[in-house]
């Protein structure tokens, strides 16, 4: 019962960490959609020209198209671990080897979106570089603040009180 115990704890912690672990505005810090309000700001203090633009939209397409196609994957492995956990006889090895399969994946993810980065980055020149690194900088921090924030409201056990730790 222990095992069992242990085992769902870590696997709850490893899914919850998977949706955290979701680039902000599903187009992450290289895509720029759902940033409307930093998108416009940093668009117009770039000054882009019009081959940069569509530089800027091909590399974010392209982004796109293989981050949805490695999050379906994820889900799909995420699909089968329920019905792991559903089963009568537990296998370990394959929840192990599915949540492994995840982890590699979300890597995967955030190294394309790095790279993204990069190639967005070394289509600017000096000046604008600067700018991108300042307000691209700045969009992280206020992530990391937003993150900060969830994790400190969320320090509560199942019965909605909160963990010995935190008291």
């Amino acid at each position: 019962m222990k095992k069992l115990w242990k085992l769902t704890t870590m696997a709850t912690l490893i899914f919850a960490a998977t949706i955290m672990a979701q680039p902000f505005g599903h187009g992450g810090m290289g895509g720029f959609s759902g940033m409307g309000f930093w998108k416009a700001r940093l668009v117009k203090a770039l000054n882009l020209t019009d081959k940069q633009k569509a530089e800027f939209l091909k590399l974010k397409t392209t982004l796109q198209t293989k981050v949805v196609d490695l999050r379906a994957q994820i889900q799909k492995n995420n699909l089968k671990l329920k019905e792991l956990y559903a089963a009568n006889n537990l296998d370990e090895p394959a929840i192990r080897n599915l949540i492994k399969a995840n982890g590699k994946i979300q890597l995967k993810i955030k190294s394309l979106m790095v790279d993204n980065w990069f190639k967005m980055y070394n289509l600017l020149d000096k000046d604008q570089q600067k700018i991108f690194k300042k307000a691209t900088g700045r969009m992280l921090q206020g992530m990391k603040a937003k993150m900060m924030r969830a994790f400190a409201h969320g320090r509560q056990g199942f019965d909605g009180k909160p963990c010995r730790r935190w008291r």
